[in-house]
């Protein structure tokens, strides 16, 4: 099971949109292998975690270790856990994206970023 991570690039990239609005492909700013991600946000439960993504590995009945959490699978599983800095997230958390999936200006706020499919 993958333990939780930070990465630098994700995290630049994601106030990168907040800045300029311009949108940026996840699989251009990550280095691991994957098909499907999903965002969530601190306080998600374990169980709403697990109904979108499987067994993602973690402990306690919630995620409470960073602002957001991106959980990455390759085919269904589970293969990484990164925790993201920028607390500039706004729209659905909880929805599985595939390898067109994008960090986006969220036009109804300023600054603001969404995981959509771009």
């Amino acid at each position: 099971m993958p333990t939780l991570q930070f990465d630098q690039a994700i995290d630049t990239a994601i106030d990168g949109v907040a800045e300029t609005g311009a949108p940026v492909l996840v699989r251009d700013v990550t280095s691991i292998e994957w098909d499907e991600v999903a965002l969530f946000t601190e306080g998600a439960t374990a169980e709403e975690i697990k109904t979108v993504v499987g067994d993602a590995g973690l402990h306690g009945e919630r995620y409470l270790s960073s602002t957001n959490l991106l959980v990455f699978r390759a085919d269904g599983e589970v293969v990484a856990l990164i925790g993201t800095s920028p607390d500039v997230f706004t729209g659905e958390y909880g929805v599985l994206l595939g390898r067109e999936a994008a960090f986006t200006s969220d036009g109804a706020w300023e600054g603001y970023v969404r995981l959509s499919e771009g």
